[in-house]
């Protein structure tokens, strides 16, 4: 009977082990997809910021051939 309880013991001990692995994986996952996404989004704000200059440089361009 001893015997009984301890194999059940240690059946659920490696399913939970098992479902914390499955849960590590996970995180793991969506920290990589995080990370990512991080990159993208500051890629994009880098990408607008040049625009942003461009545009600036276009108009400031276009005042100082108004006036000559």
């Amino acid at each position: 009977i001893l015997s009984e309880k301890f194999n059940k013991e240690i059946e659920i001990i490696k399913k939970n082990q098992g479902e914390i692995l499955k849960l590590k994986n996970a995180m793991d996952i969506l920290k990589d997809a995080s990370g990512s996404l991080n990159c993208r989004i500051d890629q994009a704000e880098e990408r607008i910021s040049e625009l942003k200059d461009r545009l600036f440089e276009n108009t400031q361009s276009q005042k100082t051939k108004k006036q000559e």
